[in-house]
């Protein structure tokens, strides 16, 4: 999303459904709240996003980013466990990620492996 316009948008073509808002952009940090706002649920995808911004910018914006401030859940996605697929051992800084998303008390992380996912609660 840019700016929670497309939300607008959506609902009045699908009334009833449920929106899930991903911030993915840069624009999408900065228009956050409105974005919160126009959807039933917030999707933070670090890896998009670091690729948008850098991996110190959004390493920093992630840090700072409280979710239980929101008024809708926030689910933070990362591909942290794909390295696990193949070795017994987590990296450090799936650790890290997986520790930082349970201290952040996001009511949902989003782990991608492939070929398939895994959602957790």
């Amino acid at each position: 999303m840019k700016d929670g316009t497309e939300a607008e948008w959506l609902r009045r073509r699908s009334p009833g459904s449920t929106l899930i808002g991903k911030v993915e952009r840069r624009e999408a940090t900065v228009h956050l709240e409105a974005i919160t706002r126009s959807v039933d649920t917030v999707w933070i995808c670090r890896g998009d996003l670091g690729a948008q911004l850098g991996p110190v910018f959004m390493a920093r914006w992630i840090a700072s980013y409280d979710p239980s401030g929101a008024c809708v859940p926030v689910i933070m996605a990362g591909q942290v466990l794909e390295h696990m697929t193949a070795h017994p051992e987590p990296t450090r800084s799936e650790v890290c990620t997986s520790s930082t998303l349970s201290v952040a008390a996001t009511p949902g992380s989003f782990f991608r492996m492939k070929p398939q996912s895994v959602s957790i609660r």
